[in-house]
C-alpha cells in the first residue's frame, strides 16, 4: 500500500520580494496513510491548517492534492459528498469549507502543494479550475509526481530564490491538470 517511506511537509517562509513575484508556495507535502490510519497521519501543521474529517476546514489558500493510491471521500460547500480513487487531483478553494479523508479500509497516499498569489487567482478567474469542477480524475502522471518530488526536496531545502522555482513547478502542475 504505502507508495513511499517517508512523509514529509514543510511550511515555506515568505518574503515581501517573493510576493511580487505573483505566485507563492505556502505548504507542501506527502503521506502515507495506513489502513484504519488516524488521519491526517502527521501532527506537526500549523493551527490554520488542522481539521478534523466531521467539520473540516477553511484555508486562505488555493491547494492542490494528489491521491496516488487508495480512495477515499471529499466534500465542500460546492461538491456533495463524493468517493475519490487514486488519480485523482483534489483542488481546494481560499475561503471555502472541505473535508477529506482515505477510506479507512483502503487508507491512501497523497501529495499536496499550497500557493498564493494573483497568478492563481488569474487562473482561476479565466475559468480554467472551478469550485464545481474541484475533483479532477487524470489518472497516475509520473511526471507529476516528479514535479511535487521536485518541490518537496527544494522546500526541504528553503534555499535563496526556491519561492521563484517553486512558483514555477506549481505553475507547471496546474498546466499538466488543466491539459
Amino acid at each position: 500500500m504505502k507508495e513511499f517511506d517517508d512523509n514529509s511537509l514543510k511550511y515555506l517562509t515568505i518574503s515581501p520580494n517573493d510576493w511580487d513575484w505573483g505566485l507563492v508556495v505556502t505548504t507542501v507535502g506527502r503521506q502515507s496513510v495506513a489502513p484504519n490510519e488516524h488521519y491526517p497521519a502527521m501532527q506537526q501543521h500549523p493551527d490554520s491548517y488542522h481539521f478534523k474529517s466531521n467539520n473540516g476546514r477553511v484555508l486562505d489558500e488555493f491547494q492542490m492534492v494528489y491521491i496516488t493510491d487508495g480512495s477515499g471521500y471529499f466534500e465542500s460547500q460546492s461538491i456533495s459528498r463524493q468517493k475519490i480513487e487514486a488519480g485523482t487531483i483534489i483542488l481546494l478553494f481560499p475561503g471555502e469549507r472541505h473535508s477529506y479523508s482515505p477510506d479507512p479500509q483502503y487508507g491512501w497516499s497523497e501529495y499536496w502543494i499550497g500557493f498564493r498569489g494573483r497568478i492563481a487567482e488569474r487562473i482561476v478567474a479565466a475559468g480554467f479550475f472551478t469550485r464545481k469542477n474541484a475533483l479532477l480524475n487524470i489518472g497516475i502522471s509520473n511526471s507529476l509526481i516528479s514535479l511535487y518530488r521536485d518541490a518537496i526536496n527544494l522546500a526541504d531545502k528553503e534555499s535563496i530564490g526556491c519561492q521563484q522555482i517553486l512558483s514555477g513547478i506549481a505553475t507547471h502542475m496546474l498546466g499538466i491538470v488543466a491539459y
